[in-house]
């Protein structure tokens, strides 16, 4: 089988550094490009850019990534399915599916929605159902994606994001020891570091924040004694190394009540996960499609807002380090067991080739069926 791989950032530059790299650079952000051969799948990815008119109209209508899109099609017949890493990056290809326009299979990723309303319903009957089947990264997705849009069981399955556990394993990384505690957070999409903040001042810890853009992510916040801003672009074996000195992994989201449910900070509870460290998480609509991570024993949920919540959060991980270091431990052995590149590739993987056997059946009945020969 053959598929070729859409997504909404440059795969192509990701793959030729795991490539030249190995164990040295992570694959779990190749959505299985690096796997899927283990299970007889061949993997084209598509470069990201190639008409950068259609890429710049793109930003602006509702049918996703214009340009990809299009240099798609043009080559679909080539392939036995087009695997989209993000469903909103290829609406258009589902609806051309839907409209039986486009012949290829069109199986996408999908971790985020929309509140339920009449132009949400529209676009996800339009736009979403077209695909021939559907991979939410959470089962809270996948109740939505039915109960509130009326998508079909059949076209939906789970299959959870997991690390790839090898460029986690490769790189020799030192153990948490700071004194006092270090609360690492890290990353920008939609934080809220002035709740964090506030609620860090009265607790005997540091915290240290790391993220692109610095300069505009700092403006107009008061920072107290015992926190701080690592200055400059970290490298990632760098963060990575600041996660093992952590005592805790802190994910702040902020108030966002316009922006689609989502799984914001699903890359960085990841990599908390796959380093073994406890997580305390903002619970909203952004964070709606992350795993519950009370339930399954790896942290703490603190509302939006909440400064005297996180401060509590906080305070009761620092005054129980048996019931934190158990945390980490559980989130390590989810890495391990579940959460993980190879168990997400394998389900991937069955899920097309499935796919593949029907769309192989199909046509075998095509041209078995009489009413398709010629008579004499």
């Amino acid at each position: 089988m053959k598929v070729l791989i859409l997504s909404n950032q440059e795969l192509s530059d990701i793959h030729t550094k795991w490539k030249a790299e190995g164990e040295q650079a992570r694959a779990e952000h190749l959505w299985g490009a690096t796997t899927l051969h283990q299970h007889g799948i061949e993997v084209d990815i598509l470069p990201y850019q190639g008409f950068k008119f259609l890429k710049l109209i793109s930003k602006f209508n509702l049918f996703g990534d214009l340009d990809q899109q299009c240099r798609g099609l043009r080559v679909a017949s080539q392939y036995d399915a087009i695997y989209s890493a993000h469903h909103l990056t290829t609406p258009l290809l589902a609806l051309l599916r839907k409209l039986r326009i486009l012949k290829t299979p069109v199986v996408a990723i999908a971790y985020q929605s929309f509140p339920p309303g009449l132009l949400s319903r529209l676009f996800t009957a339009l736009c979403v159902d077209g695909n021939d089947h559907i991979i939410c990264l959470n089962q809270r997705l996948k109740e939505d994606l039915a109960q509130d849009f009326g998508i079909s069981a059949q076209k939906l399955s789970v299959a959870e994001w997991g690390v790839d556990l090898p460029f986690y394993e490769a790189i020799s990384l030192p153990e948490a020891s700071s004194e006092p505690p270090l609360i690492l957070s890290t990353g920008k999409t939609y934080r809220d570091y002035a709740t964090l903040l506030k609620s860090i001042e009265p607790l005997n810890c540091q915290l240290k924040i790391c993220c692109f853009d610095i300069k505009n992510v700092k403006s107009g916040l008061s920072m107290p004694a015992n926190a701080q801003f690592y200055e400059g672009i970290l490298p990632w074996r760098a963060v990575l190394q600041e996660y093992c000195k952590a005592y805790a992994v802190a994910i702040p989201l902020g108030d966002y009540p316009q922006k689609p449910n989502n799984a914001v900070g699903l890359t960085v509870l990841l990599e908390a996960i796959a380093l073994g460290r406890p997580v305390i998480m903002t619970r909203n609509n952004l964070s709606r499609y992350v795993m519950d991570i009370e339930a399954v024993g790896i942290g703490l949920w603190v509302e939006t807002g909440d400064v005297k919540g996180w401060t509590e959060a906080l305070s009761y991980l620092l005054n129980h380090p048996a019931q934190a270091d158990q945390m980490g431990k559980k989130a390590r052995q989810l890495a391990e067991q579940d959460l993980n590149l190879e168990v997400f590739s394998s389900k991937v993987a069955k899920i097309l080739n499935t796919l593949n056997v029907e769309k192989s059946s199909s046509r075998l009945r095509e041209s078995t069926n009489p009413s398709n020969s010629s008579s004499t």
